[in-house]
């Protein structure tokens, strides 16, 4: 009877999940309304675009971009990682309808998410109105939907969906019940999020080890817990090498133009606007968590001092810290810019304000409903959450969609395009604004200042090129050249990388091993450059694929006996 019981309420929280998840997708995204792919989009669905192919062809991708804005062969590809975003490319590679791929793949990604802060409310709570208010708060704040559709930052968006793993990862490491599920939740985590974000990865590597550290000094934690801690991080590698590799292997062979450092901040008139009008904006200054997520912030503070619960009032500090953090501004200190600068905008850390909330409402109101202090009154809280925190994000998402936001927060650019079956691959091969120059060749960071930082640029006088056509281990290009000579080409070239270069069908030989240095004939012609990956990336490629799997296998046989033994004890 009590199995039945327990398998009813995995079926009905299954179903809560999926309809969770699924309005999260369409009130965005469900073929009649409007949909725009901003400029980020348009960078980061020309490298799946390329996987996909790569995939189809049964090859494992290139070093090389070739599906790309800007027609220059960065290596975006292998230094932003791709391996999580599997879960929104893989409906392209059997479905030819892009706008129910993007609505599966959205909903694929919305699903991970919920399904992950539903397993760290699970450890916390045992009322269900709690987990799945918490649940929404994680899906629906404004933050998120901002990343999901706003910015359409895919990798940052798949690391906030990993990141409530981590600390549930740690808690049972910490705790010392049930340790091995921890190992296992904080190797996935970590590894989902070094798979997609390397910036998130950064900040949560130095989070984990500065709060290891502090439990040290206080001695709350022991050695045990340390090697768990350091056997996460090690499986965490394995199971990021690839992307790992990839990245390290590009920087480490070439000069290359890193991204530009800087520390822009929220403005936290332009955000209170936002909130209050339910505006959803690509614009780094008025990013926001939402109305509804804020005043339950200062609500948790306050609740936090009434009961006096030391963990409630640790959280609610924290919060109000990076709620600071987030809006103080800081480019001008040059010092911090050059350590830290590397997360480029301080409204980033709204991810983790947004995780701080959600826990802290979870711990705050578990506490209450478990003391039985009005109780009703905190469920009728979480009831209004819930409802208008999805009512809301419906109309914050409309009015961005259909271009209702008002100045500043409008910000449409003629780069966006609206998502269409028959525009979209046109827009993704060969878009309209000229490029991205992160990881070109080149020194220092990305910067309007040329002390700072500077892209290599070749070009012979006398030769020009346009793009003609890309795949998935090529880019072609409709050459000239006034006479017959030795011509270097304005293309990214990278060492370490196997290049192939045809002229008119007949491969012609590289003169040189920084750059792109070719006898070219006088006239017009085609020029086909081909890179498929070495030996030592597929190798690297498929031990990380397989590593995953037994990894995934082992940890469900595990959760599997795990379960069992519980049962029949």
């Amino acid at each position: 009877m009590k199995l039945r019981h327990k398998y009813k309420n995995i079926v009905v929280d299954s179903v809560l999940l999926i309809i969770l998840a699924f309005l999260c997708t369409v009130i965005a995204l469900n073929g009649k309304s409007q949909f725009f792919i901003a400029g980020d989009g348009i960078v980061h669905l020309g490298r799946f675009e390329q996987i996909v192919e790569s995939i189809k062809h049964l090859k494992v991708p290139s070093e090389i971009s070739f599906i790309e804005s800007g027609h220059n062969l960065t290596a975006f590809i292998s230094c932003y990682p791709w391996l999580s975003s599997l879960i929104f490319i893989f409906p392209r590679l059997f479905i030819k309808n892009i706008v129910i791929c993007f609505i599966i793949g959205y909903f694929m990604i919305n699903l991970l998410t919920g399904f992950n802060i539903y397993l760290l409310a699970r450890k916390l709570t045992k009322f269900k109105i709690i987990i799945f208010s918490a649940v929404i708060i994680w899906l629906f704040n404004s933050y998120h939907l901002i990343l999901l559709y706003s910015r359409m930052a895919f990798g940052e968006v798949l690391a906030y969906a990993f990141l409530p793993l981590v600390i549930l990862g740690y808690i049972l490491i910490y705790s010392n019940k049930d340790s091995k599920r921890g190992v296992i939740y904080l190797t996935i985590g970590m590894s989902g999020i070094a798979n997609s974000h390397f910036i998130t990865l950064g900040i949560v590597s130095i989070l984990v080890i500065l709060i290891t550290i502090g439990f040290l000094c206080l001695r709350k934690m022991g050695e045990v817990q340390i090697r768990l801690i350091l056997l996460s991080g090690i499986l965490s590698v394995i199971l990021s090498l690839y992307s790992l590799y990839g990245y390290l292997h590009i920087i480490l062979s070439n000069s290359i133009l890193m991204p530009y450092k800087s520390l822009n901040n929220v403005d936290l008139k332009l955000s209170t606007i936002a909130q209050s009008r339910l505006i959803i904006s690509q614009n780094f200054l008025s990013w926001n968590v939402g109305i509804i997520v804020s005043i339950t912030c200062i609500v948790l503070i306050i609740l936090s001092i009434v009961l006096k619960n030391g963990l409630s009032i640790l959280l609610s500090v924290i919060s109000i810290l990076l709620y600071l953090i987030i809006c103080v501004p800081l480019s001008n200190n040059t010092w911090l810019v050059s350590k830290i600068g590397f997360i480029q905008f301080q409204g980033r850390l709204l991810t983790f304000l947004a995780l701080i909330i959600t826990i802290n409402f979870i711990i705050t109101f578990n506490l209450i409903m478990d003391r039985g202090i009005n109780s009703i009154l905190a469920r009728c809280y979480c009831g209004l959450i819930m409802a208008f925190m999805i009512i809301f994000s419906a109309i914050g998402l409309h009015s961005m969609e259909y271009n209702n936001n008002p100045i500043p927060f409008n910000t449409r650019s003629k780069n966006d395009v609206v998502l269409t079956n028959n525009s979209y691959l046109e827009n993704i091969y060969n878009p309209t604004f000229e490029g991205f120059f992160d990881y070109l060749p080149g020194s220092g960071s990305l910067s309007s200042d040329p002390k700072i930082g500077k892209v290599y640029i070749h070009g012979t006088p006398g030769t020009g090129m346009t793009w003609r056509s890309s795949g998935y281990n090529y880019e072609e290009f409709n050459y000239y050249s006034d006479a017959s000579k030795l011509a270097t080409i304005n293309l990214a070239y990278y060492r370490g990388v196997n290049y192939q270069i045809y002229i008119n069908n007949q491969k012609v030989a590289n003169l040189s091993n920084d750059k792109f240095l070719l006898r070219v004939p006088k006239g017009n012609s085609v020029l086909l450059i081909k890179a498929n990956p070495s030996k030592t990336t597929r190798v690297i490629f498929w031990s990380t694929m397989i590593s995953n799997v037994l990894f995934f296998i082992g940890s469900l046989t595990y959760f599997y006996r795990s379960n069992r033994s519980r049962r029949e004890a």
